[in-house]
């Protein structure tokens, strides 16, 4: 007797929910158990199963014909050390967030042969190197407009992207950084930073900029954010906001994941305006 339809939809809902947020990433055994307890349970466990896939050098070759990932992906996480194949390309063409490298891009650009394959509304970078030259037509020839969300890793003594053409995408209406603080010893590149910051500010469309500082010491953050506050405030802008909260032990790749992972606007919405109207 099918007694799991005794509980309320509602109820079966959240269960499954909890039981994928406990299993990622990487650990879908339960989720993949509840499939198989029964067609109605597996019609609720399935869509969450796949919601979110992450690609590592360990995943089997994907067919492309498997429908599966198409109809149920929502967002596809691809690490740092895998490269991407026509098979992946193909499989997941329905995706609303994609977070990979530059150099995952690359591969977007050279197996999707001239036709957009991927549409996805938010791109998350998750390595603070290897960007192109030009971000602005990476973006816009991989995905053909669809970015309007996009978040990026940037590294205060590293090399950062141009962004100086970003102003082009005028579908970007929410940006996120994260800051890494400078090694000791180092010299930080704050005023380079203030600088990416002025190209995203002058986006027509954007409405929010969020710079979160990552594992920042008190001296790097107070500075940097000197640097915003000053920004926000010689502009008179109200959507460049300040994270300077943010703590993490893991590794750079998946700096992002847990935002991914948590399918909210979170990411997007932290922080505290660096400038209010003052009546």
């Amino acid at each position: 007797m099918d007694t799991s339809l005794r509980l309320p939809l509602e109820l079966i809902m959240i269960i499954v929910d909890l039981a994928v947020r406990d299993a990622l990433p990487g650990h879908t055994s339960v989720l993949a158990t509840l499939c198989l307890v029964c067609r109605a349970i597996r019609d609720i466990a399935e869509p969450v199963l796949y919601r979110v896939v992450i690609l590592d050098e360990k995943t089997p070759t994907i067919d492309p014909t498997y429908t599966t990932f198409s109809e149920r992906t929502k967002a596809l996480v691809v690490r740092d050390k895998l490269k991407l194949d026509w098979s992946h390309i193909f499989a997941f063409r329905n995706i609303d967030v994609l977070a990979c490298t530059f150099d995952h891009l690359e591969d977007i650009r050279y197996f999707s042969e001239g036709r957009v394959q991927f549409r996805p509304r938010t791109l998350v970078i998750t390595r603070p190197i290897g960007y192109p030259a030009d971000i602005s037509d990476e973006i816009q020839e991989t995905f053909d407009g669809s970015v309007t969300h996009l978040a990026l890793p940037f590294s205060i003594d590293g090399v950062q992207p141009d962004c100086s053409a970003l102003d082009l995408n005028e579908t970007i209406t929410h940006v996120h950084l994260s800051l890494f603080p400078a090694p000791a010893g180092s010299v930080s590149q704050y005023d380079e930073h203030i600088r990416q910051v002025d190209s995203f500010l002058a986006i027509p469309t954007l409405r929010r900029l969020v710079c979160r500082m990552v594992n920042g010491a008190e001296s790097d953050s107070s500075e940097l954010r000197t640097g915003l506050v000053t920004c926000a405030r010689t502009h008179r802008d109200l959507r460049l906001a300040y994270d300077g909260a943010y703590q993490w032990d893991g590794l750079p790749e998946d700096l992002f994941l847990q935002d991914v992972l948590d399918a909210s606007d979170s990411l997007w919405e932290s922080g505290v305006a660096l400038y209010e109207k003052r009546n």
